[in-house]
């Protein structure tokens, strides 16, 4: 996922840095159309910060295209497995090969250490974007972020305070519930023919997912809202 309205990213390499940790409690998934047991799920986010690539004509085009705006990058849900082979084992490795030796994501994100990771393109094979070139990211190719005439280490802008999205499941806060907090709506969308595409919803997705766990009622998480001013509202 990209995001800052910019659509297609270019292929080549960003320089980035970890900005966002948001733990979701226990959602079901599914596999072969057939639902897995509910787990723990996460999502890690990267903002760009530098970095060259080409467009789709194959013209060079920047990363960063106006100071201290910087598109963010984004993991799909990632379920919460201690297993060798599991994603989420994965992207912790590769996120350790910079900086110091973390045992939680959390660290990673205080510790903004500067990555370079590969922005390529592919052809969608299904869904509704079948056929269309879509954005191609793997996370577990996070490598330092060298500059090619000195072989030192690059040089980027630290995040701000509000560039950074954090949010743990069994230590709910208010600053890190206030973190993961999107204002607005996205307004419907519909083709030529007048189908809907996208009604309109709200951009505050993940704080409604958070609530939409399996394992919402009697977490951490309720009894932090329910001492809220005003309590919570369920998403419909």
């Amino acid at each position: 996922q990209s995001g800052g309205g910019r659509g297609l990213l270019p292929k080549g390499t960003a320089l980035v840095r970890l900005c966002s940790y948001i733990e979701f409690g226990s959602h079901i998934q599914t596999f072969d159309g057939k639902p897995k047991p509910a787990a723990p799920m996460f999502k890690l986010g990267f903002m760009i910060v530098g970095g060259v690539g080409l467009t789709e004509e194959g013209k060079p085009e920047k990363y960063v295209q106006e100071e201290g705006r910087y598109p963010m990058i984004s993991t799909f849900d990632v379920p919460m497995s201690l297993h060798e082979k599991s994603k989420a084992v994965k992207y912790f490795n590769a996120l350790n090969r910079v900086g110091n030796k973390a045992t939680h994501f959390v660290q990673k994100v205080a510790e903004q250490c500067l990555y370079a990771l590969t922005i390529g393109h592919k052809t969608s094979t299904s869904g509704r974007n079948a056929g269309k070139t879509v954005q191609d990211i793997d996370y577990t190719t996070l490598q330092f972020a060298l500059d090619q005439e000195t072989g030192l280490p690059r040089k980027a802008p630290e995040l701000k305070e509000e560039d950074i999205q954090v949010f743990l499941w069994n230590q709910p806060s208010k600053a890190m519930w206030d973190s993961i907090y999107i204002e607005g709506e996205w307004e419907e969308k519909k083709d030529e023919s007048g189908k809907v595409l996208y009604p309109a919803r709200s951009k505050n997705f993940l704080q409604e997912k958070c609530l939409q766990a399996v394992d919402f009622e009697g977490s951490p998480l309720q009894t932090f809202l329910s001492e809220q001013d005003g309590g919570y509202t369920m998403p419909e």
